[in-house]
């Protein structure tokens, strides 16, 4: 599964946590707000009783991916929505949005002019969006796989954010990534052949030939997108937002592995990260080392959240609530 539409270290040992705070009903609804010359929809989650909530604006990964976390390409999930319901239970609001260019999304695109820079500004809408409502309280970016990516170059532009939640993001520069997740599927001459005709089309060369099978990478139109995510050195980012960051991996992820979970940890001493056995890319448990071997846990809808997921992050989301009381 390509993703292409995205020190001192301490590893934290998750405690035993509380059942969760609320029982009554959940409540969602759906808003819209603009960013640039788009209009995007989405779901605001609201946990029972009254606010203000500490709340999350939740990020999707790359591709067409909807505010559920689901995809035309079979992608059938849930675990956006999953998540939302999980951190309404335990008194955390939550805003989830349909990428632009979604059916749901009004207003002028351009793919072949759209850039990380695009997608990270309706981060920041949605999150000025949330930040501007009297039974809102601190809010922060859960950003997941390319979102991750997204939510460090909104909270560096400015977006109204307390922290960061970096779930199953990417550590290292978009070659390494994507050379790494093909190298697991193609022999070596396919990625020598890879190498050069992927240097070629991120320079620009309109002669580049693609590969059989991986025709998608090479789109001209997918172009200023793909260098605008090779330019970005997530490590590098990191280090220049001073906000609290949680960076969450699943150690059977076979998209972006603990190594890149690492990596971001290692950008500032007082990130903190938890790796969770047995959870993978989609945050649901899943055993084997290929997309192939789990891709009955992709196309599951109905599959729950490994228990380990909403917890981890409601414990980080909570105690930034704390820290503004104090």
């Amino acid at each position: 599964m390509i993703s292409h539409y995205p020190v001192a270290l301490a590893v934290l040992l998750l405690p035993a946590f509380p059942p969760p705070a609320q029982n009554g009903v959940v409540r969602d609804s759906v808003l819209h707000f603009t960013s640039g010359a788009m209009t995007l929809e989405g779901t605001l989650t609201l946990p029972a009783g009254s606010g203000p909530w500490p709340a999350a604006v939740i990020i999707a990964g790359s591709g067409p991916t909807d505010r559920n976390g689901n995809s035309p390409a079979g992608i059938a999930t849930d675990m956006y929505q999953l998540l939302a319901q999980g951190l309404a239970d335990r008194g955390i609001a939550s805003l989830r949005y349909d990428k632009r260019g979604l059916p749901s999304s009004r207003g002028s695109m351009d793919m072949a002019a759209t850039t990380l820079a695009e997608f990270a500004a309706d981060a920041a809408s949605a999150a000025h969006l949330l930040a501007a409502r009297t039974d809102i309280g601190p809010v922060v970016f859960i950003g997941h796989s390319e979102g991750g990516m997204l939510a460090m170059l909104a909270a560096r532009a400015g977006a109204r954010v307390a922290g960061l939640v970096l779930v199953s993001a990417a550590g290292r520069d978009a070659t390494t990534i994507l050379r790494e997740q093909l190298a697991r599927q193609f022999p070596p001459a396919m990625m020598a052949r890879f190498d050069t005709a992927w240097a070629a089309y991120l320079r620009g060369d309109s002669t580049t030939t693609p590969i059989p099978g991986l025709e998608s990478l090479f789109v001209p139109w997918h172009r200023a997108f793909l260098r605008s995510w090779q330019a970005v050195q997530p490590v590098d980012l990191l280090r220049e937002i001073p906000l609290p960051v949680l960076v969450l991996q699943g150690e059977t992820d076979v998209q972006i592995t603990p190594a890149d979970a690492r990596a971001l940890a290692s950008a500032r001493s007082d990130v903190q990260l938890v790796l969770l056995p047995g959870v993978n890319h989609v945050l649901k448990i899943a055993s084997g080392s290929t997309a192939a071997e789990q891709m009955a846990v992709y196309t599951n809808r109905t599959l729950p959240l490994a228990p380990s997921v909403v917890p981890a992050i409601a414990q980080f989301i909570l105690a930034q609530r704390i820290n503004r009381l104090q």
